[in-house]
């Protein structure tokens, strides 16, 4: 009886060897290659800056940046060691544009001593806004034509009390909702208060100034 059982306990054992023989071989056998997509796995030189311009050369600043249309477009604030500038890249950063001079054109009586911040919105990358100090004041600038052109929004200063922001740490634009759109400054206000100023702008018109926004005076408009 003991024989007769023993054969196929042994039986099963070999052939739990030799799946493991088999297995080890498959293991062992070297994989096939699998061809990469070269889109995705090859890498080129993009020369930043152009030699056109040379508007981000080395020893340049940069200062702001926003990015829109999935970083197809880029805007940045630049400081070249002599002056401010205002770039635009329509090719993902990798060739920029100097659009300085449709800030400077639209008015010749001031003089924009500093670039601070840029913003755009992320669906409508022809909208842009510049907040610049000019005769110590803080201005935004904005374009609806991708910087071809610019408007000075005026003065960034609340009519009620008075304030204005003495310092500038962000600037933000809203989506276009019903031909509409809000341009944020946060900051710190002349009183050296945190501040936050907002306005309203229908199209490239400034159609309302609202109350700086405080941590303990919050007015809405």
């Amino acid at each position: 009886m003991t024989k007769i059982r023993g054969w196929p306990v042994r039986a099963m054992y070999m052939l739990i060897a030799a799946a493991l023989v088999i297995s080890l071989l498959i293991v062992a056998a070297p994989a096939q290659k699998v061809s990469a997509d070269p889109g995705l796995s090859e890498w080129d030189i993009i020369w930043t800056p152009s030699g056109d311009g040379w508007g981000l050369a080395p020893n340049s600043v940069i200062i702001d940046y926003a990015l829109a249309d999935g970083g197809e477009v880029a805007y940045a604030v630049v400081y070249n060691g002599t002056d401010p500038l205002l770039l635009k890249s329509d090719e993902y950063a990798a060739y920029w544009s100097d659009i300085t001079d449709a800030l400077e054109d639209v008015d010749d009586s001031h003089d924009i001593t500093r670039m601070l911040k840029v913003a755009t919105d992320g669906e409508d990358p022809d909208f842009v806004a510049v907040a610049v100090e000019e005769n110590s004041k803080i201005h935004v600038y904005i374009s609806a034509d991708g910087g071809d052109t610019f408007e000075d929004t005026g003065e960034v200063k609340d009519e009620v009390y008075f304030d204005d922001p003495a310092e500038v740490s962000d600037l933000a634009v809203s989506p276009e909702v019903a031909g509409k759109r809000e341009i944020a400054i946060g900051g710190m206000d002349n009183l050296g208060d945190a501040a936050l100023f907002r306005c309203t702008v229908t199209g490239l018109s400034l159609i309302h100034i609202s109350e700086p926004t405080r941590p303990l005076y919050i007015s809405y408009a």
